[in-house]
């Protein structure tokens, strides 16, 4: 359940267009192959244009289940 929490996470914070572009970028380059999350983590950053480093620590590295906001 993390793992889609951060994928939506994601998705709200760069909006859906760079999302999908981000999508479809990932599954292409890393089609057949193993990737790390310090690799997602950078693709995402890179493809993005903004640091997400509150994203990462809140969804993805963070202890315990973070809290969500409507």
């Amino acid at each position: 359940m993390r793992g889609a929490m951060v994928v939506h996470k994601v998705r709200r914070a760069v909006g859906d267009q760079v999302f999908h572009d981000i999508v479809r970028g990932w599954t292409k380059d890393h089609r057949y192959a193993n990737a790390s999350t310090d690799d997602f983590t950078s693709c995402v950053e890179a493809k993005a244009g903004q640091d997400l480093t509150e994203v990462w620590n809140t969804w993805l590295y963070g202890k315990g289940k973070p809290v969500t906001s409507r």
